[in-house]
């Protein structure tokens, strides 16, 4: 199964790739006992990031917040520290969601409602500018400016509440804590991955359905460089990787010219030329059909 989601440069395919059948109960509830570390951890971190005062932090593409919660300390005790990193991320972009769909809708609010008429430029400059946005939701009531007050309670108003964890499991894994391989021999036969699971130094090895694993090549042959993949645990176990591919720009039209002459009546800008007797004979066979 495959989503598109195409963008101005490259296209997103979300591929979809199943854990085999034969996985064992075993390994099974260690997957979901990191899965539900994970959820922990996901609700751990938003809950301290959602104040409206991390809007700039959550909003910087450079995540600095990573490092800078990296020499505070991990919030979640029960996950590694790779662990913490790609749940702390996973929460950010859950978070950063969230804010860019609240501007968004403030957006549709100030461009429709009339009673933006008066500071309609204002406002939606405001609403352009992460730094003004964020000085919005930090300055105090007493010291902010009437408009700066009303944006605020705009943004807080189409924010929200949290984002709530879905009825299914589910974590996400950077290069760093997965591995696939080939297995040639035994049972199962085939592609394999090898996720870093809940005790330091062991890694859970888990059949994939299917022998190719071409969607977790390494982009740049750097083994530092595959893909990030999502593990979803519902009846069955999937993976969802995302891979990138460049959109091929789009063929410009062609410029037509045209001549009196008998010989030729059009030409076109790659060099085509379309004479009238072929023109005559093309629309006599239509007619006749």
């Amino acid at each position: 199964m495959q989503r598109v989601r195409t963008t101005s440069r490259v296209v997103v395919r979300t591929i979809r790739r199943d854990i085999a059948l034969g996985l064992t109960a075993g390994k099974r509830e260690e997957l979901v006992t990191l899965a539900r570390r994970f959820a922990r951890g996901r609700k751990t971190h938003v809950d301290a990031y959602w104040h409206p005062r991390f809007f700039a932090t959550v909003s910087d593409p450079r995540l600095r917040v990573v490092q800078s919660q990296r020499r505070a300390g991990w919030l979640v005790p029960d996950l590694s520290v790779h662990q913490n990193k790609v749940c702390l991320e996973s929460s950010l972009a859950l978070v950063r969601s969230s804010w860019s769909g609240t501007v968004k809708a403030a957006m549709r609010v100030v461009s429709r409602d009339k009673g933006w008429d008066s500071s309609r430029l204002w406002a939606l400059a405001t609403l352009r500018s992460v730094d003004q946005i964020q000085e919005c939701l930090v300055t105090p009531l007493r010291l902010a400016t009437r408009q700066q007050r009303r944006m605020r309670r705009l943004l807080l108003r189409v924010r929200g509440g949290k984002p709530r964890e879905s009825g299914n499991l589910w974590f996400e894994l950077d290069c760093n804590l997965y591995r696939p391989f080939h297995r040639s021999t035994g049972h199962f036969r085939g592609a394999w991955l090898a996720v870093t699971g809940t005790r330091p130094g062991h890694r859970v090895n888990v059949p994939l359905a299917g022998s190719s694993l071409d969607v977790f090549a390494s982009r740049t042959g750097r083994a530092d460089s595959r893909p990030n993949i999502r593990v979803v645990i519902r009846e069955r176990v999937t993976c969802y990787v995302a891979t990138r591919t460049p959109v091929k720009p789009r063929r410009q039209g062609c410029t037509l010219g045209l001549d009196k002459g008998l010989n030729t009546l059009l030409v076109s800008s790659d060099g085509t030329v379309r004479r009238p007797e072929r023109m005559v004979a093309t629309r006599r066979i239509s007619l006749k059909k």
